[in-house]
């Protein structure tokens, strides 16, 4: 079976359900799903009696609702329903005891075309309010098989936590259901921020139905969607049908096309990036360790499991050469490739052209053009005292969290960050090189940045050096670039290929341009990214930060790659770090790490407020696809996030977004989750936002995540889910490759 059609009910919060239901089926859904709570102001026992209500008031009395039927007596309404529909239902949420017995806890039931209970699904997060009414929730999910496709549902706050759905939807759920009951206002952002992102980072289908109206005092809003992967909706939206108000009652239709998401998968394999290593070696210990720490701040080991072998660092020159800024970091004892000494198997004229590549990068080039921009500190860098003390750069201090010593008053912890919006180019030289990316520098600089980010593949203009390239970028706009993850065939030059041959220039080039820049205007720099070899042979792309002083803080590589880097021959890292800083706690992934919700629960149980986010996006520019990176994980995992992007066309690839920072929408004046955003997807941009670091704490102890999550349900699942996963993907892929002739 290729899909069926589903429904969605938004149903007014006084409504009698039942029309709404078999209006659906009888327009050939054969999944019709409720919103929560419409089953408190169900139908009455005989059809077609009025729905019940609150009691009339007598004198000198207060009207109160009649008090919600038993479990028995709802489960037969809702099965009665299903049968007289004929179709799958999903009743919505109510507050009973579960089937074992127990407190009262939400519970959301399935039940198929003829009336039987297939399974119920209790809430495994609860609200406080839930909590004091004495409401246990659960340790399991469970996956319900509905003609073959596997459903797994959504109860009350499981909606905003990511790891139900992830484990959802490696045990093999495809459709996800939630049912809602959203208190007015309607929040854009908040919905977003639920099932639809949890719906593009898993690659499933989501059916959601909203409650809508006033109920006993309550107004309720929200927009009902059926929605599926961006890549295979109206517009690249996300939603294959969309309520068009969050305040009146409709009945919504939409199809669950099977075959439309295999392509998908089959060209965009998200799962096939999940990194199953780090998430053996980190889950649940980091959960369990942040729960323990609790008050006490995040832990005091601030990386994800051992670290991996270092990717190659700064240049070095020879004694008695200025030496500057981009020197060798204290302590670090790591292999210092000889400039110029290329692979073993590359011919003369390569190890001649590699050699004058080193050449023309000396750092002394370098930081000559750095000097040409004669940039200085912005008067603020004068101002920032005790807090702006550069000694222990990198490293956990004593007054980090305080930020100053006891008996001194703490100043605000109020950061300002700049993301830089990037146009690619070809660099002539090494100079022009410098000067280009200086400008938009001084740019940030001008605005008083604490902190400036520059994007992901931040050396890739220097590839305008190597002779030829103007002739490839003809050809490569006449090649059909639009497959996510081609097969070798397709690539003409590898990019692990083209990093090694360019070596020396990209490590002569960033560590002394980055280490320089931020020297001269006293500033952190989030260094973008870029491919750097590192130990063994292996190619990474690496996001590097550097201190006010220009020392190397410390470096980051991707952890989850786009399906074309690794086809390209990049590797994924394997651990996440997070930095101690005087602007804060600073974590450093990369694009694709965006995408999985991991990537910044990791960092922030290991203590990180705010999270740099470089981008490279290899596509035309739609907003929908690009809200499936930094900004649903900031909304989901409370920290601020600086993302840098690198636009304009390259090679033949159309590369598109927008510079922003981005925060809980609680905290931003618009409510959308955007402190700041560059005007245009096109072009070179900035985005300047101040991050007040203590309303960030504060909002964490108002509203907390990491305490609130379920532990139980996280051992039970983590890292089981992702070993299961990887052993059944291996053997799928084996038994297809043993098929072949």
């Amino acid at each position: 079976m290729e899909g069926f059609i589903a429904a969605a009910c938004q149903t007014a919060a006084t409504a009698e359900p039942a029309e709404a239901v078999l209006k659906a089926a009888a327009a050939g859904a054969r999944l019709v799903v409720l919103p929560a709570r419409v089953l408190e102001r169900s139908w009455s026992p005989r059809s077609g009696s009025r729905p019940a209500g609150p009691s009339r008031p007598g004198p000198g009395r207060r009207s109160e609702p009649r008090p919600l039927p038993g479990r028995e007596e709802l489960l037969s309404r809702a099965a009665d329903l299903a049968r007289r529909a004929g179709c799958y239902l999903a009743p919505g949420t109510v507050v009973v005891p579960p089937s074992g017995g127990g407190p009262a806890s939400p519970v959301a039931w399935l039940f198929s075309p003829t009336g039987e209970l297939l399974g119920e699904q209790v809430a495994t997060h609860l609200t406080r309010e839930e909590e004091a009414a004495g409401a246990v929730p659960a340790d399991e999910l469970r996956v319900f098989d509905v003609d073959g496709v596997g459903v797994g549902l959504l109860v009350g706050l499981d909606v905003w936590v990511p790891e139900v759905s992830r484990i959802l939807a490696l045990e093999g759920a495809v459709v996800l259901l939630a049912h809602l009951a959203l208190p007015a206002p309607y929040s854009e952002a908040r919905q977003l921020a639920g099932v639809w992102q949890e719906v593009q980072q898993n690659q499933v289908f989501g059916v959601e139905a909203c409650l809508v109206g006033s109920r006993d005092g309550t107004t309720y809003a929200g927009r009902s969607a059926v929605t599926a992967p961006c890549e295979m909706t109206p517009g690249e939206s996300g939603f294959v049908v969309r309520a068009p108000s969050p305040e009146t009652a409709v009945t919504l239709l939409g199809a669950i096309d099977l075959a439309a998401r295999r392509r998908v998968i089959e060209s965009y394999d998200i799962f096939a990036e999940l990194n199953v290593g780090l998430y053996r070696r980190v889950f649940p210990q980091v959960y369990l360790a942040a729960r323990e720490a609790g008050a006490a701040g995040p832990p005091t080991e601030l990386a994800a499991g051992p670290p991996t072998e270092p990717t190659a660092g700064p240049p070095t020159e020879p004694a008695g050469r200025d030496r500057g800024a981009a020197g060798q970091p204290p302590g670090d004892r790591r292999p210092r490739r000889r400039p110029g000494k290329g692979p073993e198997n590359l011919g003369f004229k390569e190890r001649l052209f590699r050699r004058y590549l080193t050449f023309v990068s000396r750092p002394r080039v370098v930081r000559r053009a750095v000097a040409a921009l004669r940039l200085t500190p912005h008067p603020k860098r004068r101002k920032k005292g005790r807090w702006w003390t550069e000694p222990g750069l990198g490293r956990p201090r004593a007054t980090s969290r305080g930020g100053a010593a006891a008996g001194e008053p703490r100043p605000p912890r109020t950061v300002r960050v700049a993301a830089i919006q990037l146009e690619s180019f070809y660099a002539r030289n090494v100079t022009d090189y410098v000067l280009r990316l200086g400008e938009r520098f001084r740019e940030a600089v001008a605005e008083g940045a604490d902190l400036v980010a520059f994007p992901e593949y931040v050396t890739q203009p220097l590839i305008g050096l190597i002779p030829g390239v103007a002739p490839l970028e003809g050809a490569e706009k006449g090649r059909d670039r639009s497959q996510a993850n081609p097969g070798p065939d397709k690539a003409a030059v590898a990019l692990a290929d083209v990093t090694r041959f360019m070596e020396p220039i990209l490590r002569n080039v960033y560590f002394t341009l980055f280490a320089a820049l931020a020297a001269a205007a006293r500033v952190y720099v989030l260094a973008g990214a870029t491919p750097m070899p590192g130990a063994g042979g292996k190619v990474y792309n690496v996001s590097h930060l550097f201190g006010p002083d220009g020392r190397l803080i410390g470096a980051q590589p991707k952890v989850h790659l786009f399906p074309r880097e690794r086809t390209e021959g990049l590797s994924p890292g394997e651990d996440l770090t997070v930095f101690e800083t005087a602007v804060g706690r600073l974590s450093l992934p990369v694009c694709m790490d965006a995408t999985y919700f991991e990537t910044y629960r990791l960092a922030a149980l290991l203590g990180a407020e705010m999270l740099g986010a470089p981008v490279a996006n290899a596509e035309p520019y739609n907003c929908w696809k690009l809200l499936r990176g930094a900004w649903p994980r900031v909304q989901e995992t409370p920290v601020y996030a600086v993302q840098s992007t690198l636009v304009g066309e390259f090679l033949g690839q159309e590369l598109s977004g927008r510079a922003a920072v981005f925060a809980p929408h609680e905290l931003t004046p618009a409510g959308d989750g955007v402190l700041a955003s560059s005007a245009q997807p096109t072009g070179p941009g900035l985005a300047v936002a101040d991050l007040d670091l203590d309303a960030l704490a504060r909002f964490r102890e108002e509203h907390p995540v990491f305490p609130r999550l379920n532990l139980a349900l996280i051992r039970r699942y983590l890292p089981r889910i992702y070993e299961d996963f990887a052993r059944r993907r291996a053997a799928s892929d084996q038994g297809q490759e043993e098929s072949r002739p």
